[in-house]
């Protein structure tokens, strides 16, 4: 067998993957087996063949996941997950013997427990009782005996359903679950120093492993240990202190955040101690964010993260606890706003996460923005500040529900003018190429509710050339959209008298611009009763078709073809609007072009008919 780590890895997942039986899928092509004959399925003919094939590959995987190495984790990973199926399948004697052999070697198997869980609580009614029996031994067998081994399953590795074998919500299992963790937890205080020497490993964050965040039980075993000694206040300092001897990205402040939440009820002024004590400290500063969102929020912890924030003892990321759960949101935004105005100065990190928990704090009630407009001012000026690179999905969409929020007060308002001119200009920052993915969604109501003040800033670096034109082009216009979306093109949102004014003013530029951009036809639906020019294309082609340029334009808008389905039924839906410009267009220019261009795109359609017919033929085979 290879000792190669990354060839083990590859088998095992082969194997996970081969033995599954919940379901499988598989997509070839050339560009995975080059031009040679794909493989052919095998299908089982019996379903003793079946079983002998399953458990081919069973025997293999256990002689993986009974090792040390990091194969032999994902080997465990992947059989733990496909024990139910298993059992589903009637293969109860197959997992019996996986389980045995790999519970011989391994004394914590979480994946397996887990699994088996679900089996009883998803499956028990339709199972044989028999076999339910069986499933029930084994569970039991499972079960951790070795201190290490409880320690590493009940507080480092919970599976998620853990005693799950009935029907509960979530709060009651994990009430259920932190009543296991709470119990375990007085028995090793029976011997307080074996407890002491743990809490270096305990305080020691780990990565997360098939997708499960580790320690995920440290906050209630924290607690526990407050609420069960008899002296609570003897345990900060040894927690402090296995603290600091961890280094420092390997720190988790789980048990301790638990442990204050825990003494907070008593001991309230030693927790607000600890606060204090936190905000000037390089090894505590990580741990205010999660310990004050653990106690709810109040106004004076703000003031202390901000300290610490000044201070560089605090990364911005980790205020990305405050989202979570409206408990930012319970703060007077009086108190919150220097916090938005501190996070928006610093940097990407504090830019992204101000984005996230401003977002969060008007959840469900926008009209509280009325509080942070100068901070809504600063998210529009800030925006081209910082390299994008760090967005999330998340801060993207509270962009969006704010700078909407702002721009919807209208062009009368003064603050609503300045984020508008602020995003314009960050729109044409040659520097940033992604603030268009953060602008995109609120362009039509720039364009449409403030013209005058974005259109002279866009359109001048339309016509400029370089980076920003390439992206005005994308953003404003059809080409690069889907076929369903080119008539909802954010260029018709600018008012037409402004586009063409604008035309006008820079004719040697601006036509061609708006014929790249402006969608051809009024409708793209292939079951409308008639497709007909777009009226802002129609205009620019009467006012503007004796222009080379523009037609060229024209041309290539029409042959940029982007989305689902057959090219061909896209090219006929110019036939007959470029057949009324051939017949009708007073311009002989344009009466030229339309002809031509009707031969163009009849001589690409046919082309991609025959590939649809090809296709077609190849696959009725």
């Amino acid at each position: 067998m290879s000792d190669n780590h990354l060839q083990r890895k590859i088998v095992v997942d082969a194997l996970v993957n081969a033995s599954a039986t919940h379901h499988f899928s598989r997509m070839v092509g050339s560009e995975t087996h080059g031009t040679r004959p794909a493989l052919s399925s095998w299908h089982p003919v019996t379903r003793d063949a079946v079983l002998e094939y399953i458990q081919d590959c069973a025997d293999l995987l256990v002689v993986f996941a009974t090792g040390l190495d990091e194969a032999a984790e994902v080997a465990r990973v992947g059989l733990g997950r496909n024990l139910a199926s298993w059992i589903s399948h009637g293969f109860i004697d197959l997992v019996e013997s996986v389980v045995h052999a790999v519970a011989a070697k391994c004394d914590s198997w979480p994946e397996a427990l887990e699994a088996l869980d679900g089996f009883l609580r998803r499956d028990t009614s339709t199972a044989e009782p028999e076999v339910a029996g069986r499933v029930c031994a084994l569970r039991e067998e499972l079960e951790p005996q070795s201190l290490d081994a409880r320690i590493r399953f009940l507080v480092t590795e919970m599976p998620w359903e853990y005693l799950s074998e009935e029907e509960l919500d979530y709060e009651q299992l994990y009430l259920r679950q932190v009543g296991v963790v709470h119990k375990f937890a007085a028995e090793l205080l029976e011997e307080p120093e074996t407890v002491r020497g743990l809490l270096p490993s305990l305080c020691r964050q780990l990565a997360p492993r098939d997708g499960r965040h580790p320690q995920r039980m440290l906050f209630p075993f924290g607690q526990a240990i407050a609420d069960l000694v008899e002296s609570p206040l003897d345990w900060l300092d040894p927690i402090i202190a296995a603290i600091n001897d961890i280094p420092p990205i390997e720190r988790d402040f789980d048990l301790l955040s638990g442990y204050l939440v825990s003494i907070s009820k008593s001991y309230p002024e030693e927790v607000e101690r600890f606060k204090r004590r936190a905000a000037e400290s390089d090894v505590l500063a990580p741990a205010l964010p999660l310990v004050c969102w653990r106690l709810q929020i109040v106004a004076s912890d703000i003031k202390l993260v901000l300290s610490a924030l000044q201070a560089g003892l605090l990364s911005p990321w980790l205020l990305k606890y405050w989202a979570s759960g409206g408990v930012l949101a319970k703060v007077k935004a009086s108190a919150v706003a220097p916090l938005f105005d501190t996070l928006l100065d610093h940097g990407n990190e504090g830019y992204t996460v101000a984005l996230e928990l401003l977002g969060m704090y008007v959840f469900q009630r926008m009209s509280t923005l009325e509080n942070f407009r100068p901070q809504l001012r600063k998210v529009a000026e800030n925006l081209a500040r910082y390299s994008r690179t760090q967005h999330h999905a998340m801060s993207a969409h509270y962009f969006d529900n704010i700078m909407t929020w702002m721009l919807e007060n209208g062009r009368d308002d003064s603050d609503a003018r300045a984020v508008a001119l602020a995003l314009a200009r960050a729109l044409v920052n040659p520097e940033d190429d992604t603030v268009g993915d953060m602008i995109g969604p609120v362009l039509k109501p720039l364009l449409k509710g403030f013209p005058e003040i974005v259109w002279p800033i866009l359109g001048n670096a339309a016509i400029s050339g370089g980076i920003s034109a390439l992206r005005l082009s994308n953003l404003l216009g059809s080409r690069m959209s889907s076929v369903d979306q080119r008539q909802d093109a954010a260029i018709l949102s600018l008012p037409v008298d402004v586009l063409f004014e604008w035309c006008r003013a820079h004719p040697d530029s601006a036509p061609v611009f708006a014929a790249t951009v402006v969608p051809v036809l009024s409708s793209y639906e292939r079951e409308a009763e008639e497709h007909t020019l777009n009226p802002c294309m129609a205009r620019l082609v009467d006012e503007f078709g004796d222009q080379e340029g523009v037609l060229q334009a024209i041309g290539g808008n029409i042959l940029s073809y982007f989305g689902w389905g057959t090219p061909a039924e896209y090219y006929s839906l110019h036939e007959l609007p470029l057949s009324r410009l051939c017949d009708k267009h007073p311009s002989v220019r344009v009466r030229s072009w339309a002809k031509t261009t009707l031969r163009d795109i009849a001589a690409v359609g046919e082309r991609y008919h025959r590939e649809d017919e090809e296709w077609d033929a190849h696959h009725d085979v």
